[in-house]
């Protein structure tokens, strides 16, 4: 669980941590951020989620953000992210009621690299 305000100060260390959590999963595994304990979140931490969805999507890794509060949320939107998060090959979701409902899941398509199912483990990102 994230924990604390993710101003400037604190976006080295969350990035660095984001970077090494996805680094170190397997593929076809999932990673969740718990951003319940985030009562600020910059507009920084908005693009270290992203940089951290397509880093994951590279490597056939889904990315989820759970525990999001409605000020997460419009912290995102504000800085025009969503789109580009949802677009993350669909690696990224925010899994929270709260924010976004979460879509039906679909077939994969033919030719797709994605089944609609994921085999492997979870891992929840702890950053104190």
């Amino acid at each position: 669980m994230v924990e604390g305000d993710l101003d400037l100060a604190a976006i080295p260390r969350f990035r660095s941590r984001l970077r090494d959590v996805v680094r170190a999963s397997q593929s076809n595994s999932t990673v969740a951020v718990n951003l319940s304990g985030v009562p600020f979140m910059g507009l920084m931490a908005v693009y270290a989620l992203r940089d951290a969805a397509h880093d994951a999507a590279d490597r056939s890794i889904d990315l989820h953000v759970v525990g999001c509060r409605p000020v997460h949320r419009r912290v995102i939107l504000l800085a025009g992210a969503g789109a580009l998060l949802e677009t993350a090959g669909r690696r990224f979701s925010f899994a929270s009621p709260l924010v976004m409902p979460e879509e039906p899941a679909r077939e994969s398509e033919p030719g797709s690299d994605r089944s609609p199912e994921r085999s492997g483990s979870t891992r929840e990102i702890r950053f104190e």
